[in-house]
């Protein structure tokens, strides 16, 4: 009897072992899994701004100047080497100075027209005054004083200059002057202009292309 008695208690102590091991686990269940939204895109990584970068203006004292040949338009002159060449004709060039966005820099032409006959004072005096008229039709707020200057040597000859001021696109005051001169029954002229509050500075580079236009041969 005691036995039984003994038997049954180890019986019981069993069954409750394992009733209680089976609730603790009813309790504490699985780990719960974390909820992702499905319409969060990545993170974004921040985009640095762009540096702007500096515009290579180069200093007038570091100017070089190089030779241009043109024969087929019967002029070779010098220009600096880093302006560009803006457009070219059947006896015209037209050069300029790089320049950011939104300004107006340097600019010169060479031409060299023909006649049929060798004009004179009178001529050259008309020619002049002829292109300023086409300067004036171009350009805001053109003004030029009419007076026509001797004392100026082009493509080796004696020439006449006239100088000018108007407004660019942009509001920009501008100065300029034009020259020509004669030989063999061909007018040779240059145009040259830019900005007025640099143009005294530029005279330098100015001075070196009128002095070095030559006829080409």
């Amino acid at each position: 009897m005691k036995r039984i008695l003994v038997l049954l208690l180890m019986l019981l102590l069993a069954l409750t072992l394992s009733a209680c091991s089976g609730d603790d686990e009813t309790t504490e269940g699985p780990t719960p899994t974390p909820t992702v939204n499905a319409n969060a895109g990545p993170t974004p990584t921040p985009t640095a701004a762009p540096t702007a970068t500096p515009f290579p203006r180069i200093d007038v004292s570091d100017y070089v100047m190089i030779w241009k040949s043109e024969p087929s338009k019967g002029i070779n002159f010098m220009m600096p080497t880093h302006w560009k060449e803006a457009g070219s004709g059947e006896r015209f060039v037209i050069y300029y100075e790089p320049v950011p966005a939104g300004e107006n820099g340097f600019r010169v032409s060479i031409s060299n027209k023909k006649k049929t006959k060798e004009p004179d004072s009178g001529d050259m005096r008309e020619e002049l005054r002829e292109f300023l008229s086409v300067l004036k039709d171009t350009h805001d707020n053109f003004e030029t004083n009419g007076e026509i200057s001797r004392d100026v040597t082009f493509v080796r000859f004696k020439g006449f200059m006239s100088d000018y001021t108007y407004t660019d696109e942009y509001g920009v005051p501008m100065q300029g002057f034009v020259v020509m001169s004669t030989y063999n029954r061909r007018i040779y002229a240059m145009n040259f202009s830019g900005p007025a509050d640099r143009f005294e500075g530029m005279l330098v580079i100015a001075q070196k292309i009128l002095e070095n236009v030559n006829r080409a041969s």
